[in-house]
């Protein structure tokens, strides 16, 4: 592989999200995590909210345990979420690890926060190898297509290593998505007096931008 250029960490899946937000034709601002997760943030200023995690997951500081840093599911976010939720907010939120994190952390808090607010509950890690899935029958109102993720090397965009399986969890929410190797579910949906939609790997990963662009516009039009 000499020569070969690999993409790494770029910092810019903000600006990925974002083009695909305007393309489908609505306006965003980014704020850090440590902002979102804080009291200053004006709820009223948005209508939905875009979480990347990527590949954030829960780790120990130089193996100690005591020491956990990038915990997805904090005191803070839980709180956060509670209260934009409460305000009738709509949450698209993607990452590798969304499950993973909450059966890593044993936290049965986090557990039942994820499947009332969420509206999801944990799987499996590790769910497929190869980067397809489609949108399944039960949300064709909503969501239609298939699509791909990047699974491989890359001079584009980081390789999603382990995605995430995810159920939906509670009344009014559904499987949106499947993988396409294994047929395990790949994201949900819950329509209720807010709106979710949860998927098990990044959406900056999907490697075609006008499939980018696509679903960004079907989740955009479901929160409508």
């Amino acid at each position: 592989n000499s020569g070969r250029i690999v993409a790494g960490n770029t910092f810019d899946y903000p600006y990925i999200h974002g083009k695909a937000v305007m393309e489908a034709g609505f306006s965003f601002f980014s704020v850090s995590d440590e902002y979102f997760c804080s009291t200053d943030i004006d709820n009223s200023l948005y209508n939905a909210v875009d979480l990347i995690f990527g590949e954030e997951k829960s780790t120990s500081f130089f193996g100690d345990t005591a020491r956990i840093k990038f915990r997805i599911y904090t005191t803070e976010f839980m709180n956060r979420i509670k209260k934009i939720t409460e305000d009738g907010k709509d949450i698209f939120m993607t990452g590798s690890y969304v499950g993973t994190d909450l059966l890593n952390c044993t936290d049965s808090t986090a557990i039942k926060f994820a499947g009332e607010y969420l509206h999801f509950m944990p799987r499996t890690g590790h769910a497929v190898k190869l980067g397809g899935f489609f949108a399944t029958d039960y949300v064709s109102k909503y969501f239609t297509g298939n699509f791909h993720f990047n699974t491989n090397f890359s001079d584009k965009i980081y390789q999603v290593e382990a995605p995430d399986a995810i159920e939906p969890s509670g009344q009014d929410a559904m499987c949106a998505f499947r993988y396409s190797e294994t047929n395990a579910s790949a994201g949900i949906l819950y329509k209720g007096k807010y709106r979710t939609v949860i998927l098990g790997f990044p959406f900056e990963t999907i490697d075609n931008e006008e499939e980018r662009i696509i679903l960004m516009k079907q989740v955009l039009r479901f929160f409508e």
